[in-house]
């Protein structure tokens, strides 16, 4: 389905529309399906709007790209490099900041407004690979500390009952080699 040969990628059967590149697939979804605006603001409401998508992409140029280098220099990568293993740390380490430091001017538990967002979602795949992959859990422990508003909202996020459930089912088809 992607020309990349890469995931993610969905076909859906409802519009017969195919995507790839995660921004571009939950912005779809989030047009096509959440027309209550659950997990987003309005087109009306034009600042809450924008900056919701602005953090998405923040999560899709920053998190996925660095988050994914640190996992590939640490677990696959054939010969240990410390310097590249260093470099994508201190990425991962500089976007979790940046995500702690803006929380905590706003002095709100979420990203955008006053409620959870496709935004907020976003990130959390990737920081679920923390402990065993992105930094393991000593320095993921040591993160957690330095930037306690962002653990806070990790934590806020890891305790909603969809995110409980995505993570179950993530883990359920990971273990069956999907």
């Amino acid at each position: 389905m992607n020309p990349n040969g890469r995931v993610p990628a969905i076909h859906d059967p409802n519009t017969g529309i195919t995507l790839w590149e995660s921004g571009a697939i939950v912005s779809y979804l989030i047009d096509e399906y959440d027309k209550g605006n659950k997990l987003s603001y309005p087109s009306t409401e034009k600042a809450k709007y924008y900056e919701t998508n602005q953090w998405l992409h923040f999560q899709a140029s920053g998190q996925g790209p660095y988050f994914g280098q640190s996992v590939w220099f640490r677990n696959f990568h054939g010969e240990k490099i410390p310097s590249a293993m260093e470099r994508y740390e201190k990425e991962v380490k500089r976007v979790s900041s940046v995500i702690d430091s803006y929380l905590a001017k706003q002095g709100t538990p979420y990203l955008t407004g006053d409620k959870c967002t496709y935004a907020d979602l976003a990130f959390v795949p990737w920081i679920k690979l923390m402990d065993p992959m992105v930094l393991g859990k000593e320095k993921n422990d040591q993160l957690n500390e330095e930037l306690p508003t962002y653990k806070k909202w990790v934590d806020a996020m890891f305790a909603r009952d969809a995110v409980k459930t995505a993570m179950a089912k993530r883990d359920e088809a990971m273990a069956k080699g999907h």
